[in-house]
This record gives C-alpha cells, sequence and structure tokens, in this order.
C-alpha cells in the first residue's frame, strides 16, 4: 500500500476533492474548501493516486513546537477513502502519522480503529436518526416528555421560519454565549455553503419577529448535518430545541437521508429517538514532549 506524506502547496485539490466526494464515508468537512475556510493549511497522507486522504493539522505553541490538533467548525473527517477502510487500510495509514507526543484527531464511524492499535484511542458517542419512514413513525420513537411538548402550539405570534443571514446566524449565537467556532472561519464557511445551495436554517421568532432559537444545518448526499443549535430563554421556556428537531423531522420524512445531531444535543438526541453510534478520538499528551521516552529508557541505579 503506497502510502506518502504530502505537505500543503504539493496536494493536488481537484483529486482531493474526488477523493471526499466519491469515499464510501464522505465528509462535507473534509472538501478542500472548507479546510482552506477554517485553517488554511494542512498537510496530509495520501494512498496511491488520491485513493484516500488523511488530513492533518498542526499548531505550535509559543516555543515553536508543533501539536496535531483538531480545529473546531471540521467534522469527524478521519480518513477520507473511495476503498474500503479495512483494518489494513487504517492502520497503514495510522502508523504513517507523524511521530508527535500532542496529538488530537477525530475519526469518523467508519474509521474503525482497533482496540488493539494502541492505547491513545477511545470511543465516543453521537447521534443520529434515519429518515426514510413517516413522521409518525419517527414519532413513535419521542419520550413521553418531548411528545407533549410537540403536542402543544407555539404561543400567538411565534411561528418558524427557514432562512437567516450568515451574520445573523453567528450574531445570535454570540449573543447567547453559544458560538463554539471563531466567528470569521464560521461566516466563510456559511458563505460556501450559501453559494452552493445547501445552508438550511430552521428558526423560531417571536411575536416580535426576533430569534428565539435556531438551528442551522447543511445537506451533503444523503446526510443531513446539524452546525449549529443554540436558543435563548424563550427558547428554552418552549423547549424549541425539540420543537426545532421535530420540524425538520417533519419536512424531511420518507426521504432516504440521514441526520446527524448537533454534537452537543445528545440529551435532546435522546428525547427524540436518537440512534446512537460510536466513532473514534486519538488523543496523545505529553508535557514533556520527546524527552518523556528518554526518561523511560534511562536507568537509575
Amino acid at each position: 500500500m503506497n502510502i506518502s506524506y504530502v505537505p500543503f502547496e504539493e496536494i493536488d485539490k481537484v483529486k482531493w476533492n474526488s477523493c471526499v466526494h466519491f469515499a464510501v464515508n464522505s465528509e462535507v468537512s473534509a472538501y478542500y474548501w472548507w479546510l482552506k475556510a477554517v485553517v488554511k493549511e494542512w498537510d496530509a497522507l495520501v494512498e496511491g493516486d488520491y485513493e484516500s486522504v488523511l488530513p492533518i493539522f498542526y499548531k505550535k505553541d509559543l516555543l515553536g513546537r508543533k501539536s496535531i490538533v483538531h480545529p473546531p467548525l471540521i467534522g469527524r473527517i478521519g480518513i477520507q477513502s473511495i476503498n474500503l477502510l479495512s483494518r489494513k487500510r487504517i492502520i497503514s495509514m495510522l502508523e504513517k502519522l507523524p511521530d508527535i507526543a500532542n496529538s488530537h484527531m477525530l475519526f469518523n464511524e467508519m474509521n474503525i480503529i482497533p482496540p488493539d492499535f494502541e492505547n491513545h484511542t477511545e470511543q465516543k458517542e453521537a447521534w443520529r436518526v434515519l429518515l426514510n419512514k413517516s413522521l409518525t413513525n419517527i414519532r413513535s420513537n419521542y419520550q413521553p416528555e418531548v411528545v407533549n411538548t410537540i403536542s402543544t402550539d407555539l404561543p400567538d405570534g411565534y411561528f418558524f421560519q427557514v432562512r437567516m443571514k450568515p451574520e445573523q446566524i453567528v450574531e445570535f449565537a454570540k449573543e447567547n454565549k453559544q458560538m463554539p467556532y471563531d466567528e470569521f472561519a464560521t461566516l466563510r464557511v456559511l458563505y460556501n455553503l450559501l453559494h452552493r445551495g445547501t445552508l438550511v436554517n430552521t428558526v423560531i421568532l417571536d411575536n416580535e419577529q426576533k430569534p428565539v432559537a435556531m438551528l442551522t444545518f447543511t445537506y451533503h448526499l444523503k446526510k443531513i448535518k446539524v452546525l449549529l443549535s443554540v436558543q435563548n430563554e424563550k427558547g428554552r421556556e418552549l423547549n424549541a430545541i425539540h420543537r426545532m428537531y421535530d420540524h425538520v423531522f417533519n419536512l424531511h420524512q420518507n426521504k432516504p437521508m440521514m441526520f446527524e445531531f448537533y454534537p452537543g444535543d445528545g440529551e435532546f438526541a435522546k428525547g427524540l429517538g436518537g440512534e446512537s453510534y460510536v466513532y473514534w478520538e486519538l488523543n496523545r499528551s505529553d508535557t514533556l514532549g520527546n524527552w518523556s521516552k528518554r526518561l523511560e529508557k534511562a536507568t537509575i541505579f
């Protein structure tokens, strides 16, 4: 298996995007334009003629020491591959990672990292709902308290809206201290999605036409991915997050699509009958850097 380390300036943009688009585990945030909007530069491991790619993001501390990081606003990319993500392929790619003491990487659910590979990886939980059934069937998995919430109407003057400008999205998230990403990187990504016609919002407005809650999501192939989930005090009183998710399910029922919840909405996902699944996180932490390896090998008499 031919795996090469490719610095950013040598990455073939067209071949990169082609690999991501046709990957068996394609992630929208792995596209060249998305990564460029968030981190500007990255290196990569590349199999063959871009049959598989694994982006590597670096950060330097004040002393100039490198660490591998996973930037906010970039999803669980992992290894994107047009081939079967076999144990051999995954391990071959991981063994080519730079030997850097401090590393943090996220791998999506199809990047199954064997437990005997190393002790720096662990499984994390995420949530999704399959929309290839009627809303009645989807709602049959809701918890009773959620059923009670959605069975009541919004107060007079409150209503759903389906569009907000990127600046409004970011401002509402900032106002409510629920903005987990860099503001300008977020705007770049949102405008790219808007240009591609895949930026979607579900918003609840109050009787003054001000937002009380918002979901921002995007479509990619047969997947809906939530990027932001925000509500203010009025929204919490309405259980707005439950209402918005249910509203989106209603709009997309009976479609062969998978809906991915916002990472911080696990409790909401449980109430809405979400199915849990695992992904992998790699964490290496060594404040002493490579000196710790030398200390381990040292013999003290």
